[in-house]
């Protein structure tokens, strides 16, 4: 997991008393080398939340190709 601070007042920031700031948590999908999903995401969201239903929209986008 990670995070990315924000400077200023920006929306859907939230303290996160873990990376002890106002932050986002993106969520990053990772198969080997492959990146198959990432999302920028409010920090108050559990770090797995809606991880399942990213990567099932991202695969069944790509077979639609």
């Amino acid at each position: 997991m990670t995070d990315d601070l924000v400077h200023g007042h920006q929306e859907e920031t939230f303290f996160n008393p873990y990376f002890k700031g106002y932050c986002y948590a993106p969520l990053y999908i990772i198969c080997g080398k492959h990146l198959l999903a990432a999302k920028l995401r409010a920090s108050n969201l559990d770090p797995a939340a809606w991880g399942l239903e990213e990567l099932q929209i991202g695969l069944i986008s790509n077979s639609a190709l």
